[in-house]
């Protein structure tokens, strides 16, 4: 059987081993020769059936750890190298469609309505986004949930939420706040699922671009690298509101979700290794061109509204890919069921 095993963002070598053979054996032959690629400080990373996510496997496994069994785990014949000595660790995680918090879920997609998002959108990936990150090295990230974009990306953000007769909502960063005090209305029908989004920085009118923080120069003088790094979306209940002089109102309940993940929903995606070294720190900026997104309605206002009655409240970290080859290889590795 043909093992491919991926270390780093560029690295990777294929085997041919047997079946009965073990990871110990598969570690002998990648450290040796002019083509090795696994020093003492790196370790295999493997699907745990018992913490049901990607993990470190303990060098004193290797010798117990078959290639069947590895390959049985990961659920497809590749197999992860992690240094753990390195100081931009890489990451496991799961790769989602949503990210989830309460009744809130929120993504982040590629603008295809705005001409500059066309433009240069056009042969990008999809934002990648990973949730419930765990360091695989020494050093820990202070995220738990990522967007992942290629650069220059000009994004648009999702949310759908519950709400009883309306929800209100925020969008920004400590650096740029996007979007402030928009509301979304249930109209005669309290108490469902209502979806809206953002493309739009509404300071500024223009589109919201995701740069690195070096292309991002003029943007970012005296920002913290952190802050403007994180976004965060949050979603607060309205109780009540006139529209056109008509008095809307709901005390329903918002519903109460079980189940182990924190927010409520189950985590409905795939296990993913991120390299450290394939990544960078983001800021997500206004763009230079105008946003036509219409935003707000005539006779809406009287809201009875509790900033802390918070529905959900999601903070991502925005990375970016080092280049579109390193993006095409991470998403590959990750998500192609033969790689």
């Amino acid at each position: 059987m043909q093992v491919t095993f991926y270390k780093g963002s560029s690295q990777e070598r294929s085997l041919d081993l047997n079946e009965t053979d073990h990871l110990s054996d598969a570690r002998t032959a990648l450290s040796n020769g002019t083509d090795a690629i696994m020093t003492s400080s790196d370790v295999f990373t493997l699907w745990s059936d018992e913490s049901q996510r990607i993990k470190k496997l303990d060098r004193d496994d290797e010798e117990v750890v078959t290639m069947a069994e590895a390959i049985r785990r990961n659920a497809k014949p590749s197999i992860t190298i992690t240094d753990t000595g390195s100081k931009i660790p890489d990451m496991s995680g799961f790769h989602v469609s949503w990210l989830v918090d309460r009744n809130l879920q929120a993504n982040v997609s590629l603008n295809r309505v705005d001409p500059e998002g066309i433009t240069q959108n056009n042969g990008k990936f999809d934002p990648y986004l990973v949730t419930k990150i765990k360091s695989l090295g020494r050093n820990q990230y202070p995220f738990s949930d990522a967007v992942i974009c290629e650069k220059g990306s000009v994004i648009s953000f999702g949310i759908s939420c519950w709400a009883g007769a309306a929800y209100g909502f925020s969008i920004g960063s400590d650096s740029f706040k996007f979007g402030d005090s928009l509301y979304v209305v249930a109209g005669n029908q309290p108490g469902r699922q209502l979806n809206t989004g953002l493309r739009k920085d509404l300071t500024s009118g223009k589109t919201i671009v995701v740069d690195s923080w070096a292309d991002a120069h003029e943007y970012v003088v005296g920002l913290d690298k952190i802050q403007a790094a994180y976004v965060t979306i949050k979603v607060w209940r309205v109780k009540s509101y006139t529209q056109d002089g008509v008095l809307f109102s709901s005390d329903l309940t918002p519903p109460r979700h079980s189940g182990g993940d924190p927010g409520g929903f189950k985590v409905d995606g795939n296990g993913v290794v991120i390299p450290g070294d394939g990544v960078g720190t983001a800021v997500p900026h206004p763009g230079k061109t105008d946003s036509d997104q219409g935003i707000g309605g005539v006779g809406f206002g009287n809201v009875v509204e509790d900033r802390n009655d918070v529905l959900g409240q999601i903070s991502m970290w925005f990375l970016v890919f080092n280049d579109h080859e390193t993006a095409k290889r991470i998403i590959e590795v990750n998500d192609s069921p033969n790689i």
